[in-house]
């Protein structure tokens, strides 16, 4: 990334050391009420820097600073200008004390550049955040908005980072740095997308911005873990924000503009896809293990793990090639921004209830079709109906869903259990990783055979459930 600055921008303006002090009470007060404090020696001064107010998108961060130049390293919180935000930590603090809570030492390249919106100044950081005997490296690149509007940081991170595997949903050094205060590193991990609508909501516009928010954040944290961690709830939670991302493409289309939600949903399936085969990899694995008599060595498990480690790498070479980070980043200009609305955005503010009647109804209709020949269905077409009710699930943690109440929730999950047992076996049969062991091979389809002579009567037994929780949830249906 610096050699791809120094060729597109120069050198930069020279490069400083920074040392920057985070203060706190010892109960830590100030992260209570959204306050970070620091002291920053720059250039021989010692600068006072208070960050509140912060919101935003995943790596986009707005947030209200005020500076101001103190004597030393020692908070002064009379410096502080602005009377309401001085009264707050003023308040906040009360009769304690403020102490330190750790540190960052950082060498920051500098750029000033300037786009057709705006002007952006662009800092590379590298270095360290210290606290007592622990560590955490910092290698950031941040560009801050110093002019213009934030359609020009958007066009600088795209033309910078579209085509690369760069976090997007980076937290804050304060964020990481208490992390690292209560032994935590404070890393991205795989992140729940389950939408949590702002109550008393009703607008579809509204809620569709709050959905759009929360998922781009949490398409580019599971993004990022699965291209650095091992983790397999990366890849998994991943295509679980991809499909609600898409389910909520196909409840909101009334009021989205049709070519743009058609593209993101052909995005964000590709991406999909382009981890499918390992989280099949992951799901099969465990099935296959846990199966292995307890007496055998660990030849299997080896040569699975082997396969899994190429799997990863071929998945992370798609995530790349499908500019998944660029698609990341438009998510979260849309969310920030705007500009996924039809028309001139009116049908925005229509009610959720007149917006999503339809979607809602019509995949309904799909669903009672194929669960009233359940018993009868293909092992495709259950795979087939399992993605439409995941749908319909996704659905009822956006909106009030008129056919389903919380007791029929349950329901729900239980017969999505049912035919995710009869899936995995499905998968399980065809099931062809590529071993570099005959050995492991050979295991594999003794476990195989075992399982299928067995499978049987679990998939009967799976199947049995499935009706009979369609039953009850056909039942209590209303539409």
């Amino acid at each position: 990334m610096l050699r791809l600055l120094k060729s597109a921008y120069g050198a930069g303006l020279p490069t400083v050391s920074l040392r920057s002090i985070y203060f706190d009470t010892p109960v830590q007060q100030l992260k209570a009420h959204g306050i970070a404090l620091r002291i920053r020696r720059e250039k021989g001064r010692w600068i006072q820097t208070i960050k509140t107010g912060r919101t935003g998108v995943g790596g986009y961060q707005d947030v209200l600073e005020q500076d101001n130049g103190v004597p030393g390293p020692k908070p002064r919180i009379d410096a502080i200008a602005d009377r309401g935000l001085r009264e707050t930590i003023v308040a906040a603090i009360r009769d304690t004390i403020l102490v330190p809570q750790f540190e960052t030492r950082v060498r920051r390249t500098r750029w000033r550049v300037s786009e057709r919106h705006g002007e952006i100044e662009i800092a590379y950081d590298r270095g360290h955040i210290l606290c007592a005997d622990r560590t955490s490296p910092i290698l950031e690149l941040e560009m801050e908005l110093t002019g213009g509007s934030p359609e020009a940081l958007f066009n600088l991170a795209e033309r910078l980072l579209g085509g690369t595997s760069a976090c997007l949903s980076l937290p804050s050094k304060a964020a990481r740095g208490y992390a690292l205060a209560a032994g935590r590193d404070g890393a991205v991990r795989p992140v729940q997308s389950k939408p949590n609508v702002a109550a008393g909501e009703t607008g579809a516009g509204g809620v569709f911005e709050a959905v759009l928010k929360l998922l781009a954040g949490a398409i580019a944290a599971n993004l990022f873990a699965t291209m650095v961690s091992e983790d397999p709830e990366g890849p998994h939670q991943l295509r679980v924000a991809l499909r609600r991302f898409r389910s909520s493409l196909r409840l909101f289309a009334g009021i989205m503009d049709r070519k743009l939600a058609r593209d993101l949903n052909r995005r964000a399936r590709d991406i999909g896809r382009a981890v499918s085969a390992l989280r099949d990899c992951d799901v099969m694995t465990a099935l296959v293990l846990e199966a292995q008599p307890r007496s055998a060595d660990s030849t299997l498990q080896q040569a699975l793990e082997g396969y899994r480690a190429d799997l990863l790498l071929g998945a992370r070479e798609a995530l790349l090639e499908t500019k998944t980070t660029q698609f990341v980043l438009h998510l979260q200009r849309l969310a920030v921004l705007g500009g996924w609305q039809s028309g001139a955005g009116r049908k925005a503010a229509e009610p959720m209830e007149l917006v999503c009647r339809k979607p809602i109804s019509s995949l309904w209709s799909l669903i009672v079709t194929m669960g009233d020949r359940l018993s009868v269905l293909t092992p495709e077409e259950r795979h087939k109906f399992r993605k439409l009710l995941k749908r319909y699930r996704y659905i009822t943690e956006i909106t009030v869903v008129p056919t389903i109440n919380s007791g029929n929730i349950k329901e729900l999950r239980k017969l999505q259990e049912a035919l995710g047992v009869l899936n995995d076996l499905s998968v399980l049969a065809s099931w062809a990783p590529a071993l570099t062991s005959r050995d492991a091979e050979m295991q594999l389809e003794d476990i195989r055979s075992s399982l299928d002579g067995k499978g049987r009567r679990r998939e009967d037994l799976a199947l049995g459930r499935a009706c009979r929780h369609w039953l009850k949830l056909r039942s209590s249906s209303i539409l």
